[in-house]
């Protein structure tokens, strides 16, 4: 499945027929994962068992969404191809985000604000695979997203109307075999998961590229705005014959409206669109172990 692109296209049109009544944002992302190509050194997909008795995997997925009040909404996680999707939705927030076990990892997230308040969500999904170095030298990753974004206000007779969002994408590749020796050495050491797993990051972490639009749209009072992005990522490291590595991807989004029944100051929108980084989507680690 696309996330998201009919109901998009559909609320798309229905606010510039101008029946719009509230503060609304809307953003999509979509992670092609039959797109991905690598070039270099050769690498083949391979399984790979999770240490701390965990599972052989060829691959994991997640998917997670949230807001500001109720923290992380829902998680989902599978392994070996198997989708992996969180949602949560009630009569103002419409979200999504995971891995749907075709080609597509991504997020969607509504918001629809007739107010006073503030509405906003967050949605992300991840996908890792396992492969093996065939030789020693340098390997590319490349991988293309979309990104589906609309965001619309209508100021009432007096008071405050903003909708913002934004995107992230990022990919990470990790030495696996690193990650679980180190993991094992702490483990045996008395450390906990968690202890065992940073331990484990510090030792497997290779390369990491993120790329974030905190305000890709932003609508005040009365106001209308959309956008469509299609764009690539890549990410080039070091690999050594017959190393088993954790390559993954990840797209996240969010929105945020505020609807007050008085106007702000001038200077008061400019504050809170500044907090809503910090509303912005959570990165999840590739766990290389069982949940």
């Amino acid at each position: 499945m696309k996330f998201l692109p009919a109901l998009f296209i559909a609320s798309s049109l229905a606010a510039t027929s101008g029946a719009h009544a509230e503060a609304v944002s809307q953003f999509s992302i979509n992670l092609d994962w039959s797109t991905l190509s690598t070039s270099g050194v050769t690498m083949t997909p391979t399984s790979f068992p999770l240490p701390g008795g965990g599972p052989t995997v060829s691959s994991e997925a997640e998917g997670w969404v949230g807001n500001s009040s109720g923290g992380d909404l829902d998680e989902a996680l599978a392994f070996n191809g198997s989708a992996a999707i969180a949602s949560y939705t009630d009569t103002s927030l419409d979200v999504q985000g995971g891995y749907n076990g075709g080609d597509d990892v991504g997020a969607s997230a509504e918001a629809t604000n007739a107010g006073p308040g503030q509405k906003d969500a967050w949605g992300g999904g991840w996908r890792s695979i396992f492969y093996t170095a065939e030789s020693t030298g340098i390997v590319m990753f490349s991988i293309d997203y979309t990104v589906l974004a609309s965001v619309s206000t209508a100021q009432p007779v007096s008071g405050f109307e903003f909708a913002t969002g934004g995107y992230e994408v990022l990919m990470e590749a990790t030495d696996a075999d690193a990650y679980s020796a180190a993991y094992t050495t702490a483990k045996n050491n008395g450390a906990t998961d968690d202890e065992a797993d940073e331990a484990g990051f510090a030792a497997g972490d290779l390369e990491f590229y993120e790329f974030r639009d905190d305000d890709l749209l932003t609508c005040i009072n009365t106001c209308i705005d959309s956008t469509s992005l299609q764009r690539d990522m890549a990410l080039t490291f070091d690999v050594e014959a017959g190393t088993t590595y954790a390559f993954g991807a990840e797209g996240g989004v969010y929105v945020y409206t505020q609807v007050n029944a008085v106007p702000l100051p001038a200077a008061a929108w400019l504050f809170g669109s500044g907090l809503i980084g910090l509303l912005g989507v959570a990165r999840k680690q590739c766990k290389l172990r069982q949940s």
